[in-house]
């Protein structure tokens, strides 16, 4: 999956959209789409509810 856009959603319902940069085994490195968010995301896997490619 890298270098796939994605949509996360998180346990608690939020949803993280970017672009996957990295994964490990417990974790996803995101780099968001939005314009206000500067850098790149660390998320725990266990935190992540659902995956999806777009």
């Amino acid at each position: 999956m890298h270098g796939e856009d994605v949509i996360l959603t998180l346990l608690d319902g939020s949803q993280i959209e970017g672009e996957m940069k990295e994964y490990s085994r417990y974790e996803f490195l995101i780099e968001p789409k939005n314009d206000d968010d500067e850098g790149e995301i660390i998320v725990f896997k266990g935190a992540v509810k659902t995956l999806k490619k777009i």
